[in-house]
Parts: structure tokens; C-alpha cells; sequence
């Protein structure tokens, strides 16, 4: 509190006048303001005492907790920690002198620091020594409290060997123990781990799908041309000989480039329907096929086979190389010393045109569609040749690009389309047939009579497909393969009336 000014200076303040009395106001202000100051001083020092108090205690109950886990294993002997409490002594006597500093801080109104209190005058009543030694022994527990702390805090800080073991033993707590991964971490990881999987799945698929795939050509294939009458049997006939890998229909020789089947029909563009036929040597041989022909064939009559009569029936051989031709030609002149008259062609080839898309694997397509050829003549042409071993009914897929592969190296599968007639409509494979996956099983036994006929099954996405497959598996098909839906068919597509 404030001094009030005495009467001196009150009548001192008068005589000075306005001026005088401003220039008292601007010391008492100051004045006031250095009080201020000091109680705020006061109030920091305190509120540093507790903060130090505070991390005293916490920094007690932490060495308490490591004292009492490095007790286990291994703890210092007496000796030893009397020797360092012993070195530390000197170090602890400026702490002590702060802890009286401290102490002394904390007495209410006595601002004096430690060892400079007022000497008390030895007289008094007995009850001004009570409160004097009452006081003298609570800043003397005061005093050695905080001396207390500085020495526990000392100890804690001290560059003491049981540091470097409590570092070493938590080093070692944590080594004998996982460490946890971060969640991104973890994340990235169960992502790459599920890639390489996929990848390794995806990698064995397409092994799987190339090594039951169609049957790869041989490094050295042959070609010859047969033109026995309508091209329809003759190409379901030599389709059926195990080496024959493609019988494709179509004109051979003849007048125009690319003839249509209306212009050779009416017999005036000199064409003939002939079967182009593509073999694996090693299977079967020439000589195994031109006999096969022979043996289907009426070589005594022209321009006719059967009930079909035309120059466009006329028979005939027709090679490209002219080894091929000595040994066909030969062939066929043991052939006519057989016959009382011999009117089938021998020459070299001049132009091939394949026939339209509904020509191809016409008996397939339609079982019971007109044939000048017998069932006798279809079984002659499976004994044809060297035997394979019989095929096993199993599921195998097929991927468009190997599909498309096997196609254009000669390979002619019949292409099922197992989705309803207004999906089949609306866009479809060139050639594929329509066997709704509802009567799949009925309309498979009528339509593909041949169970080792090369297959291809198709739908939209690949489930009905898959099915599909299945049940034809059941029945027995040896040679089928589950191509997939049409989405995932990157090449031509045919709708009603025109392709795309």
C-alpha cells in the first residue's frame, strides 16, 4: 500500500502551484508503477518455484520407475554409488544455495534472502518464541525439500554409467520386438502383394490356355486342291482325316478373279468347286489322300457327280509345286489303268477364290443338307492317315488373339454362339451358329453330330459360354474350347445384313 504524503509535503505542493502538484502526480505514478512491477516479479518467482517443484516431482516419480527396472538384472553396488555420491558432493552446493534462495522467496513478506533475516531481539514473551522457532523449522523443512529435488534432479541429469544401461536395456526392448508398420505403409504393401499375385495368376492362365490351345502347325505343312464334284462333302470328308489341318471351300482356276457362286453356277466362267486342302505331312501323306479322293469319286463320267451336272462339278487334282505334281501325276495314271475311261484333271493351280462364309463347313452347319458323298466315305477318311491318340473331354479356353491365330493359319472351328436368337441378331462372329445355352444339349446332338469337331463357344460376357461348355464336355466333345464373350472380341462383327 501507498505512503500517504505528509503535511511538509502537502503544504510544500500548495506553495508550488499547478506545476508543482503535476510534477508530485508524475513521482507518485512512477512510484506506483514500481510497486507493480515488484508484486508481478513476486508473483513470477513464485510461479517459477512451483513449476520447478512440479518437474521436480516428475522427474522423481521417472527415476523411481527406472531404479525399479534396472533393479532385475543388475544393480550397482554400494561401494561404487558411494564413491559417486561422494565426487558429486562439491557440484551440489551451488544447487543448495538456489533450493535457500528458493525457500526464501516463498516467506510471506519477507522479501530478504536466505542468511540475512532481522535478528530478533532475545527478549519477549514466550509466545514470540514459539512463532519464531515455529517459523525458523518450516523454512528449515522448506529449505531442505528443495534441497531434496536439486539432488534427485542432479542425480537424474548426472553422466552416471546407469544411463548408458537404461539406454542399452531400452535399445535392446526394442530390438526383441516387431516394429509396427504405418497404416500407409501396410497398405501399399497388402497392394503391391496383391499384384504380384494377380500377375502370377494371369501368367499360369495363359500358360494353361496356350498349352490347351489348338494344336500348333508344323514347322512344314502341304497343300493340294481336290475337285470332286459339290465342294460341300468333299470338304466334310477331308476335314475328317486327322492330319488334315483346314478344308476350305472354294473356285479354282476359271475366268474371273473372284468369282461369286451365282456367275460358276451356270457353268460359263470355267471354274471348278474345289476344296483347298492344308496337311501335316508327318500325320498323313499325299499319297494317302489322293487315294482317299479317288476312292470317293466316279472318274469315268465328266462335268458330273452324283445328280450334279455342270462344268463347276468336273473333276480334278490342281498342285502348286511341281514335286507334288510328278508324284500326283503318277498316281493317277495308276489310277486310270484301272478305270475303262479317266476324265479327272491334273495340272498345276492357276487362281484359288474362296467360297462365301455359308459354303464353309456347310454339313456342320446343316446336318442334313444335300451330299453326293456317303457315310462310307466319311468313315474311310477318320481311318485315313496315322491315328492320334484319342482326345480327352475337358475344359479348355481359348483367347480371341489365339482364336483369331489359329484361324488364319488354316484352322476352321465351328463358331457356337450360345446367347438368345435377338442377342445372336443384333451382332455375331462371322459364320457362328445360334444354340440358345437353353437347348444347347438337344440342338448340340442334331447339329454336331462330329463330338471331335473343333469348337469354338462364345456368348456376351463368358459365363453362359463357360456353362455351355460344360455340358457339351458332358456329352462328350473332345476338341471344344470356351472363347469367351463377344465384348472381349476385338475383330469383325457381323450383323443382321452387313458387318461391321
Amino acid at each position: 500500500m501507498a505512503r500517504l504524503p505528509s503535511r511538509q509535503q502537502r503544504a510544500k505542493r500548495q506553495q508550488q502551484g499547478p506545476q508543482g502538484q503535476a510534477g508530485v502526480g508524475q513521482v507518485e505514478q512512477r512510484e506506483a508503477e514500481q510497486q507493480q512491477l515488484q508484486v508481478i516479479a513476486d508473483r513470477a518467482v513464485q510461479h517459477a518455484v512451483r513449476q520447478v517443484a512440479q518437474r521436480a516431482a516428475q522427474h522423481q516419480a521417472r527415476a523411481q520407475r527406472l531404479r525399479a527396472r534396472e533393479a532385475q538384472p543388475a544393480r550397482i553396488n554400494a561401494a561404487q554409488q558411494h564413491q559417486r555420491y561422494g565426487n558429486q558432493q562439491a557440484d551440489l552446493r551451488p544447487a543448495v544455495q538456489q533450493a535457500e534462495g528458493h525457500a526464501a522467496v516463498l516467506r510471506v513478506g519477507q522479501p530478504q534472502h536466505a542468511g540475512q533475516q532481522r535478528a530478533r531481539p532475545a527478549q519477549g514473551n514466550q509466545l514470540e518464541r514459539q512463532v519464531a522457532d515455529g517459523r525458523a523449522q518450516r523454512h528449515e523443512r522448506e529449505k531442505m525439500y528443495h534441497i531434496a529435488i536439486i539432488k534427485r534432479r542432479f542425480r537424474f541429469a548426472s553422466p552416471d554409467k546407469t544411463r548408458p544401461e537404461r539406454v542399452q536395456s531400452w535399445q535392446a526392448h526394442a530390438a526383441s520386438k516387431p516394429l509396427k508398420e504405418e497404416p500407409m505403409k501396410m497398405f501399399l504393401a497388402f497392394v503391391l502383394v496383391m499384384v504380384i499375385a494377380l500377375g502370377a495368376f494371369f501368367a499360369l492362365k495363359n500358360m494353361r490356355q496356350s498349352a490347351a490351345s489348338v494344336e500348333e502347325a508344323p514347322a512344314q505343312t502341304g497343300t493340294v486342291y481336290f475337285a470332286g464334284g459339290c465342294f460341300w462333302g468333299v470338304e466334310h470328308m477331308m476335314s475328317l482325316v486327322p492330319g488334315v489341318l483346314s478344308a476350305r471351300s472354294g473356285y479354282a482356276n476359271g475366268t474371273l478373279e473372284n468369282p461369286a457362286y451365282e456367275a460358276v453356277k451356270t457353268g460359263a466362267t470355267g471354274h471348278r468347286e474345289t476344296v483347298e486342302v492344308t496337311y501335316n505331312p508327318d500325320l498323313v501323306s499325299l499319297e494317302e489322300l489322293v487315294a482317299l479322293f479317288f476312292s470317293s469319286i466316279d472318274p469315268t463320267v465328266e462335268n458330273r457327280q452324283g445328280n450334279d451336272v455342270g462344268s463347276q462339278y468336273q473333276t480334278g487334282i490342281y498342285y502348286r509345286s511341281q514335286e507334288d505334281g510328278q508324284l500326283i501325276r503318277r498316281l493317277a495314271q495308276a489310277e486310270r489303268a484301272r478305270h475303262p475311261a479317266f476324265y479327272v484333271e491334273i495340272g498345276s493351280l492357276t487362281s484359288f477364290w474362296q467360297a462365301e462364309d455359308y459354303h464353309q463347313d456347310y454339313l456342320i452347319k446343316n446336318p442334313g443338307g444335300y451330299c453326293h458323298l456317303t457315310q462310307d466315305d466319311f468313315d474311310r477318311a477318320r481311318a485315313t492317315g496315322k491315328q492320334p491318340a484319342p482326345r480327352k473331354a475337358e475344359y479348355r479356353a481359348i483367347s480371341p488373339a489365339q482364336a483369331r491365330e489359329a484361324m488364319d493359319a488354316g484352322a476352321a472351328p465351328i463358331l457356337v454362339d450360345v446367347r438368345e436368337p435377338y442377342e445372336f441378331a443384333a451382332g455375331r462372329i462371322p459364320g457362328a451358329v445360334n444354340l440358345p445355352l437353353a437347348s444347347l444339349v438337344n440342338l448340340a446332338q442334331e447339329q454336331l453330330p462330329d463330338k471331335d469337331a473343333l469348337i469354338y463357344l462364345y456368348c456376351r460376357s463368358g459365363a453362359r459360354s463357360r456353362t455351355g461348355a460344360l455340358q457339351l464336355i458332358k456329352l462328350g466333345y473332345t476338341n471344344l474350347y470356351d472363347l469367351g464373350g463377344i465384348i472381349s472380341w476385338p475383330y469383325e462383327v457381323e450383323q443382321a445384313g452387313y458387318r461391321q
